[in-house]
This record gives C-alpha cells, structure tokens and sequence, in this order.
C-alpha cells in the first residue's frame, strides 16, 4: 500500500478506537449545543446554513468530514480537511470568520470533549496513556482543521494530572459560558 493510500491514522489508533464506538454518537446534540453556546459560533451557523431547519444535517455533515479524516487514507484526509477549509473561508460576517482559530478550536474541542464524555460515561473512562494517545492524536485533526493547537497552553490533555484543569473561556462576553471546568485529575486513570 502506498503512504498516500495508507490511513492517515494507524488502524489500531485511540481515535479510531474512540470516535468509532457508537456510543460517541449519543453526543451529538451535546456537541452542538457547546459549539452553539459560543456567540461568535452560533452567529455564523444561524447566518450561512440551514441549521435552524435542519440541524443534524450539519452535525452528520461534520462526521461524516471528521470520519473521511479518521479513517480514510491519508490522500482523502487531506483533500477532506481543505475542502472543509475552503468552504469555512466563505463563512464570515461581522464579528466572526469561520477560519478564525479559536473559532475553529472551540468547535474542535466541543467534538473531542463530548467523544470523551460519552466514551466514559457509555463504555469506560479511557485509561490515561489511551486519553493521551486519543487526545495527541485529535491535535491532528484539529490542526487540520485550522485549530491552533500547538499554543503552548493549550497543548495538556484537558483531563490530565499535568493540566491547569479549564480552557480560557471563548470571549468575555457574559452571553458566553466559560469552558467546562469540571476536569478532574483522575478521571481515565
């Protein structure tokens, strides 16, 4: 098999293993609802799709991009991810851009957030080295994306011992909750 057709991600991979587990999908409308509770989010989705008619429309939209990601061969993840990219370019309007990274970030760390709940709250807590592991290899898919996931503070597993324990809340507006901040050191040990 060529690299351009090997998987992006190795077959026995904790994102494979995760965000593959139909028990991550009972998830969905939790995903929505944390992207949703971002202003700048819900302003661009409410503007430039069809959501309020049909909102699992764009949650199926949005698995079915991260699943060509997750488990297509590498070539396809690619194309995916910029095809992904270049329809978000066209996504702007006053005070949001869908390219924006924390934007993009925001909603990367809804999906990876909820897979976590829903993997430990339907199946099992992930065991440290496998939530790391999962968590490493969502950076991935996040830089992908167009999240910026190598800033420095955000780099720990949000559910690591070494972690500060929250994210820094999307903006200061009052309308805008802050990341959950219910992390604990010991949750997938």
């Amino acid at each position: 098999m060529s690299r351009r057709q090997e998987p992006l991600f190795a077959r026995g991979a904790a994102i494979r293993s995760v965000f593959g587990h139909p028990a991550v999908l009972f998830g969905g409308g939790r995903a929505l609802m944390l992207q949703l509770a971002h202003p700048a989010v819900a302003r661009g989705v409410a503007e430039h799709s069809d959501f309020a008619a049909d909102p699992f429309g764009r949650l199926q939209r949005t698995l079915d991009a991260v699943n060509a990601i997750v488990y297509g061969p590498a070539d396809f993840a690619y194309r995916t991810a910029a095809a992904l990219r270049e329809v978000h370019a066209r996504v702007t309007g006053p005070g949001y851009a869908a390219t924006d990274p924390d934007l993009v970030l925001w909603v990367h760390a809804t999906l990876v957030d909820t897979a976590l709940e829903m993997h430990a709250r339907w199946v099992r807590p992930l065991p440290g080295p496998v939530a790391e592991a999962f968590y490493a290899e969502s950076m991935v898919l996040g830089e992908l994306l167009g999240a910026p996931v190598t800033r420095p503070s955000r780099r720990s597993h949000p559910r690591s011992a070494s972690s500060s324990g929250s994210w820094p809340a999307p903006c200061s507006t009052p309308a805008s909750p802050p990341w959950p901040t219910r992390w604990s050191s010991s949750a997938g040990s």
